[in-house]
């Protein structure tokens, strides 16, 4: 049946395995599917939200500061930290022409 029409047995079984894995996917798919309603509708939601609040709460208290902030500082840091380098060259510098000569 299946040589008529072009098919050999090989053939035959990878369609036949293909179609079985796309069967076990819409399985897989459905049931996570059904598992996030039901997680959507139990009482884990409500400890989630919960849990978000108190930890927000937390962080709020610890007086964090966000990403963007600290790079900024950072960066500011760091620029300062080149600028008293430069500073203290130039003293040096003085301090040597300043012991060259007699006062």
């Amino acid at each position: 049946m299946y040589a008529a029409a072009g098919f050999d047995k090989l053939d035959t079984s990878i369609y036949f395995q293909a179609r079985g894995v796309m069967r076990n996917q819409q399985v897989i798919e459905e049931v996570t599917a059904k598992i996030k309603d039901m997680l959507g509708q139990s009482p884990a939601s409500d400890i989630e939200k919960n849990l978000r609040a108190v930890l927000q709460s937390v962080f709020n208290k610890l007086d964090l500061v966000t990403r963007e902030e600290f790079e900024v500082q950072q960066a500011v840091l760091l620029r300062t930290r080149e600028k008293l380098e430069l500073l203290e060259t130039q003293v040096a510098s003085m301090e040597k022409q300043g012991s060259g000569n007699p006062a």
